[in-house]
C-alpha cells in the first residue's frame, strides 16, 4: 500500500469499462463500500472521492461511479483485462441477487432499518479472503477506521511483498508467524501485536487451518477462530460476515450495541437479550442489516 496519494496516471492502464451491465451504485456508497471499515485496501484519488485507487488479488485496480455505472480500469503491467473484471464481480458478489437477500427484512414495520436501507442503495457484504480479514480485525481492537488502515498499510509494506509502484500485500500467516512481536510493534499494533503473532503460529501448525474454517457451520467457524490468541466472539463475527460470507453474523460493536439498543427500545437489555431480539427481527441475513446500520450511524453520529 502507498503512503502517499497516489496521481491520476494513464499510461500502462486500461480504459474505463464498466464492471457488468446494470450494476450501479451511488458516488456515496461506493465510499462506504471501500472506505467504511469493510475493506482497508482501498484509497481515494481526489478530494471529492470520486475515484479510488487499491489492490484486488494483487491487481492494481482503479474505481469509480460514473453516471451511476461502476466502472473500473486496471493497471495492464499487474493482470489481464478480463482478470480483473472477474475478481471485481466475485469482489461485489454479483453472483448473488441483493434485493432476494433482503426480502425478508421487516421494512414494512420497521421504519428506521427501512431509513438505513434507503440512504445506502446497494450496500452489500463484499467478498473477501478470510485469511485477510482475520488479520484486519485483529487490528481492528479499541482503534478508528483511520488507524486501522494505517496499521495494515505499515504492516504490507515492512513485511509484505511488493507488487508495484510502492504498493504491497498484506503478509501470509506463514510469513507473520516468523515475525518477532517487537518487530510488528514498529508498525503500531500495540498490544495486538502478541494477538497477530501469537494467531500466526497457531496457524502455521494447521495448514488447512482456513480451508476447514470455511466448511464448518456458523457456530463451530466462530468458536475455532475464538481459539485464537485476540479472537473473541466480535472479531469472530467480522471474520466470518466480511470474509466467509455467513450472513447470519451480525458483530456487535459499542457503536451497534447503543444503536440497536437506542432505536428499538432495548436500554438496559443485555447483549445476549439484544442478539436474541435481532435474529429473531432481522432473521438469517441479519448481517447484510448490519452493515446498514452501521453505515447510517457512522454518518449520522460521525462514528
Amino acid at each position: 500500500m502507498p503512503f502517499e496519494e497516489s496521481v491520476m496516471e494513464s499510461e500502462g492502464w486500461s480504459s474505463w469499462t464498466e464492471i457488468a451491465d446494470s450494476f450501479s451504485l451511488t458516488p456515496r456508497v461506493l465510499e462506504e463500500l471501500l472506505w467504511g471499515g469493510q475493506t482497508f485496501q482501498w484509497f481515494p484519488l481526489d478530494e471529492k472521492r470520486e475515484v479510488w485507487d487499491g489492490l484486488l488479488n494483487s491487481l492494481r485496480i482503479q474505481l469509480r461511479s460514473n453516471a451511476g455505472n461502476v466502472e473500473f480500469r486496471v493497471l495492464l503491467k499487474t493482470s489481464e483485462f478480463e482478470e480483473a473484471r472477474s475478481a471485481l464481480k466475485h469482489f461485489f458478489r454479483l453472483d448473488e441477487n441483493l434485493e432476494e437477500l433482503m426480502s425478508f427484512f421487516p421494512l414494512a414495520k420497521d421504519d428506521y432499518l427501512s431509513k438505513c436501507v434507503n440512504a445506502f442503495p446497494g450496500l452489500r457484504i463484499l467478498r473477501q479472503p478470510i485469511e485477510k480479514v482475520l488479520l484486519t480485525f485483529l487490528c481492528s481492537s479499541n482503534k478508528h477506521i483511520d488507524q486501522i488502515r494505517k496499521m495494515l498499510g505499515m504492516i504490507a509494506h515492512r513485511f509484505g511483498e511488493a507488487i508495484t509502484d510502492g504498493w504491497h500485500e498484506y503478509p501470509t500467516w506463514q510469513e507473520l508467524a516468523k515475525v518477532a512481536v517487537e518487530e510488528l510493534s514498529k508498525c503500531s499494533v500495540g498490544y495486538r501485536g502478541k494477538y497477530i503473532v501469537g494467531s500466526a503460529q497457531r496457524i502455521a501448525q494447521e495448514p488447512e487451518f482456513f480451508e476447514k474454517l470455511e466448511r464448518l457451520p456458523f457456530e463451530e467457524a466462530k468458536m475455532k477462530l475464538i481459539e485464537l490468541p485476540g479472537v473473541g466472539e466480535k472479531v469472530a463475527d467480522c471474520v466470518l460476515l466480511y470474509g466467509g460470507g455467513h450472513y447470519e453474523a451480525f458483530p456487535f460493536d459499542t457503536w451497534i450495541l447503543k444503536a440497536v439498543s437506542q432505536r428499538y427500545g432495548l436500554e438496559g437489555k443485555s447483549r445476549k437479550e439484544m442478539q436474541r431480539f435481532v435474529e429473531e427481527h432481522l432473521g438469517d441475513n441479519r448481517g447484510i442489516a448490519q452493515q446498514y446500520i452501521f453505515a447510517y450511524e457512522r454518518e449520522v453520529r460521525e462514528l
